[in-house]
């Protein structure tokens, strides 16, 4: 039976779905100047954790002609809430398809804080 979860991390929360093997939404709330800058060093693409025990692999990207993107930026994350919650962004429930020429830049700037929510 496919369904959807909500998977519960350290500083997000991501919808999942088993039809599409891949994340549909993310929520994260950031407020104030966050944790001490530092963060960790990318590590390699973990297996997604589910409830029903699927995966997605990280190697099922490979040649496919699409990047590996974050729903849950990794920077703002890890600037807010820790290196353990940093890492957790790395999970496969949280990657999903993107074309190359989509990512805006590299780096820091494509795992930014979001902008301002305006009213």
């Amino acid at each position: 039976m496919r369904r959807r979860y909500a998977l519960e991390n350290t500083g997000y929360v991501v919808g999942y779905s088993d039809a599409l093997n891949a994340p549909v939404w993310v929520a994260y709330r950031m407020w104030g100047p966050g944790a001490p800058a530092g963060g960790v060093a990318a590590p390699r693409l973990l297996r997604r954790r589910s409830a029903h025990g699927g995966a997605v692999r990280p190697d099922e990207y490979t040649g496919s002609g699409y990047d590996r993107g974050h729903m849950a930026p990794n920077y703002a994350i890890g600037t807010h809430f820790g290196a353990a919650a940093q890492l957790e962004t790395f999970l496969m429930s949280n990657v999903i398809p993107q074309k190359h020429s989509s990512m805006p830049g590299c780096g820091r700037s494509s795992n930014g804080a979001p902008p301002r929510a305006t009213r």
